[in-house]
């Protein structure tokens, strides 16, 4: 047998003994008294977790985080030495800024949190939304801004029918939230979470048969948008605030 045979059939060999190198993931079954349990679960409930997973926190000594911890929580926690309590302010500050990193420096921004109603949104178009219209567009609005920009998306009363999300333009992702609607009816708003650029939007929406669009205005061109609107028919609401983030 030559050298290299040697090597072939001594990785061979090798091949045929090695055990896969993973490990199954163990089971622990343990328990405990029904107040216990409920203690256990009040706990699990205060820092917002489920019993079991509050229960392995617990177990690998990691830090806790909440808002606050009651006297029966501490009690609880406080009994295992390495564990880590911090209790910190989540209260949502709608004025709140944040800083994003860009090159050269930082970009300072709102917050995407505010909250919307419909009294707070303005109708810009002859053509006033239905009651079916306005109901998608309000849910649509909140779902665009868990949307990727540019986005754009189809919805109804009751869900999303259609997403376009992540172009490089807005008229693009229009167009993928069209292609991959399944519906599209009078009842089917158009939601987009920046301002149209260009009128083409609005134009591509009349052709597809929307009859209602929101979008947050803004645009020096807002005009020629607000007008392909009235020219088709079409229900424009603008709500003054994007969602479309930097």
């Amino acid at each position: 047998m030559s050298e290299q045979n040697t090597f072939v059939a001594s990785d061979e060999t090798v091949g045929r003994n090695r055990k896969p190198n993973r490990k199954e993931p163990k089971q622990i079954s343990f328990r405990v008294s029904e107040s216990e349990y409920l203690k256990l679960q009040q706990s699990a409930e205060t820092l917002n977790m489920s019993v079991p997973a509050f229960v392995k926190k617990k177990a690998q000594g990691s830090r806790l985080v909440a808002p606050k911890f009651d006297k029966e929580a501490l009690d609880i926690l406080t009994q295992k030495k390495n564990i880590r309590l911090l209790e910190i302010d989540m209260t949502i500050d709608n004025s709140e800024q944040e800083l994003v990193s860009v090159s050269g420096g930082y970009l300072v921004q709102d917050k995407d949190n505010v909250k919307l109603n419909r009294e707070d949104m303005t109708v810009v178009t002859e053509v006033e939304p239905t009651k079916a219209q306005w109901d998608a567009m309000l849910l649509g609005w909140k779902v665009v801004a868990s949307v990727k920009s540019n986005a754009v998306i189809l919805s109804n009363a009751k869900q999303t029918v259609g997403i376009g999300a992540g172009q490089m333009n807005r008229v693009g992702s229009a167009q993928i939230a069209i292609e991959r609607a399944i519906e599209i009816n009078d009842d089917v708003a158009m939601v987009s979470d920046g301002f149209f650029p260009m009128d083409d939007t609005v134009e591509l929406a009349a052709n597809s048969g929307i009859k209602a669009i929101i979008q947050p205005g803004g645009s020096i061109k807002d005009q020629e948008s607000i007008d392909m609107a009235n020219k088709h028919g079409i229900a424009m609401v603008t709500t003054g605030v994007r969602h479309f983030k930097h």
